[in-house]
């Protein structure tokens, strides 16, 4: 337990070195309304207010999750995350597209939300799509903040300020 807190402490401190850099976008631009209502679900009410009693969870907040595997072919060499076969189903007879359900990364949506669910966050995150794109540029030359970057962004992003757009590359 106490690695996962300082796993998530040290995401936590790039991310914030990250998101202080000017020159960083997440291909999303919302209006200062947008960001206000959006900051407003994470709120947490001040320790000294009477409505927020010792022990208390903090207002519960699903965070909706758009999961982005930009992959140069469809090989996990290739970056793509695979799709899970089932045991009754030999792959070298049947395609992956017969059998697609996605469930690798649902199931690490559940182990965050098992993870996050031990401590009174009151955050958790809702799967709502993976796609697949097959861009071999995208996958494995963006730097950050380049032209390409912020182009697969606006491309692929979905949702609102307050979801999460992941993206896997190389």
């Amino acid at each position: 337990m106490m690695f996962k807190l300082a796993s998530f402490a040290v995401s936590l401190l790039l991310a914030v070195s990250v998101f202080a850099d000017p020159s960083f976008s997440c291909g999303n631009n919302p209006t200062t309304d947008e960001l206000l209502a959006a900051e407003k679900k994470f709120v947490l009410p001040d320790a000294a207010s009477p409505s927020r009693r010792s022990g208390d969870a903090a207002e519960a907040v699903t965070i909706n999750v758009y999961f982005h595997v930009i992959a140069k072919d469809n090989t996990v060499a290739g970056g793509n995350i695979p799709y899970v076969l089932f045991p009754a189903i030999r792959p070298s007879k049947h395609s992956c597209a017969m059998c697609n359900s996605d469930a690798l990364i649902q199931q690490q949506m559940n182990v965050l939300n098992q993870d996050y669910s031990r401590i009174p966050t009151g955050l958790s995150w809702r799967l709502v799509s993976v796609d697949r794109t097959i861009r071999p540029l995208w996958a494995t030359s963006l730097t950050d903040g380049s032209p390409q970057e912020q182009q697969m962004k606006r491309t692929l992003r979905k949702g609102g300020p307050a979801d999460l757009n992941v993206y896997t590359v190389l």
